[in-house]
């Protein structure tokens, strides 16, 4: 209990570093790039992994983001050690 708690407090990821691992991995710049430390209420995942982890919102690969509606794009950055645990839908269409 006492690694995990200390692991929510004192991340080894540091915000920026999340920013920079998600940039890196949607191939855009990090200021296109939204971060939250926790799960946010309108971000519907299924199955969240049980390790803390930042949630980052970043534009689709398509570039077509305005011209439609449908769901965010939502990159789960391990808190840990930096690992991408999802890419995808946040479910929050609508």
């Amino acid at each position: 209990l006492l690694p995990r708690l200390r692991s929510w407090l004192f991340p080894c990821i540091t915000r920026q570093s999340a920013l920079q691992i998600a940039a890196g991995a949607c191939k855009f710049d990090s200021a296109r790039l939204t971060i939250h430390g926790t799960q946010p209420d309108n971000c519907h995942l299924y199955n969240v992994p049980a390790e803390p982890c930042w949630f980052v919102y970043a534009p689709w690969r398509d570039g077509e983001d305005g011209l439609w509606l449908r769901s965010s794009r939502v990159i789960l950055v391990s808190k840990l050690n930096g690992a991408i645990l999802f890419d995808g839908s946040a479910h929050d269409e609508g």
